[in-house]
Order: C-alpha cells, then structure tokens, then sequence
C-alpha cells in the first residue's frame, strides 16, 4: 500500500538489464570528476558503493541482518516500518513513552514490503 493506494509488488513494466546497466552509468559518470573513459568497472563499483554509504554507518540488528542507518545511530533504537512509508526509518525512544524519528535506514531483509507483508512468492 502507498498513501491509500494499493502498489503491485510486481509491475507490469520490466527492465531489461541493458536498461539498468545504462542508467547505472548515467547517474554513476554524472557524480564522477574524472571523464567515463578513464573509469574501469572496478573503479565505476566502488565509486557507486561510496556514494551510497557516505556518511552513514553500518548496524547489526537482533535477529543477525546488517542494515545501513545515520551517521549518529546508537545501541537501542528501533527500525520501523510504517504502512505507506517507502523506506524503513530508525527510531530513537524519547520521553514520556515517545519515539523520536532519526532517520531513513536500509534494511536488506525489508526489501519489497517484506516487513509487512513477508517474502515474496515464486509466479
């Protein structure tokens, strides 16, 4: 579900590989300084890596998953997964039986909905 609407755990439109690869490069090469020739896969990987994991740090979480949350996560916070929300967010326990929201967070094991509605099922 997304905001009242009921969202296909399997769209109808797929993406060809060829597809995924050129847009990987697209917004890849469009964060570089260095031009797209001097970059090798090696190069064009680990740059992808350190864009998305800059300034963010790596958790374990209770049941053994690894996740990736803010810079400033501690011991005891709690990832949610709110019934609309795109993303897992990581929530810090406040006063008077509140919760503070810290910040977005990924969550291997949360991918697709898992979290609300389980793994999905072979076709």
């Amino acid at each position: 579900m997304n905001q009242g609407c009921r969202r296909d755990r399997r769209p109808a439109k797929a993406y060809r590989f060829e597809d995924i690869k050129a847009r990987f490069k697209e917004e890849l090469v469009s964060t570089t300084s260095d031009p797209m020739s001097k970059l090798n896969t090696e190069d064009l990987i680990y740059h992808l890596i350190w864009e998305h994991v800059r300034g963010r740090t790596l958790m374990t979480i209770k049941r053994g998953s690894i996740s990736l949350g803010c810079s400033f996560a501690r011991p005891g916070e709690v990832i949610c997964v709110f019934l609309g929300c795109d993303f897992p967010v990581l929530l810090r326990p406040y006063w008077n039986n509140t919760w503070k929201y810290m910040s977005e967070c990924y969550v291997w094991d949360l991918e697709a909905s898992r979290g609300l509605l389980g793994a999905v099922t072979s076709p």
